[in-house]
Formats: C-alpha cells, sequence, structure tokens
C-alpha cells in the first residue's frame, strides 16, 4: 500500500490513479501523517459489487437479516437440503 499525503494526492491525482490502477496497489491518504481514507484500485465486476453493497437498501436488507439470524430466524444448509428432497 503506497501512503500519500492529501496535498500530494490533490497535484497529482491522475498520475496517482494510473499507477495504482497499474500496480492493482491502494493509496493511504494521509492529512499530516495521520490516515484519513484509502484509494482501492476496482475491475468492472469488483466495482458494481460495491456500489451494490453501498447501496441504502442493500445496506437495509443485511441489516434485517443479521437481526433476523440473531432471534434465531434462519434455516440451515442441512434444512434446505430436507425440504429440497421433500419436494
Amino acid at each position: 500500500m503506497r501512503i500519500v499525503g492529501i496535498r500530494q494526492f490533490r497535484q497529482q491525482t491522475a498520475t496517482l490513479l494510473q499507477d495504482m490502477q497499474r500496480r492493482k496497489e491502494a493509496l493511504l491518504l494521509t492529512r499530516h501523517g495521520q490516515p484519513v481514507g484509502v484509494v482501492l484500485p476496482v475491475d468492472g465486476e469488483v466495482g458494481e459489487d460495491l456500489i451494490l453493497a453501498c447501496h441504502p437498501r442493500w445496506q437495509q436488507a443485511w441489516g434485517e437479516a443479521r437481526r433476523e439470524i440473531a432471534r434465531g430466524e434462519y434455516v440451515t444448509l442441512r434444512e434446505l437440503r430436507a425440504r429440497a428432497k421433500e419436494r
């Protein structure tokens, strides 16, 4: 992971992004030596997955699923296979 100051990132954005994509290496952005963000290289599939994962409806559905699991409201793979055999 390459560490880059915010000022350098602002001044050399295009070059740094090209290098990041070519090397497939993340950039850690810092302000006064303290981490403030990360820029990650992504390809088409990963980019789509990231966009979907950050979508508010997906996050809401994921939160509901976690709450259901916490309440014990889930079906195990074994149970699912048994149900499929019954049909």
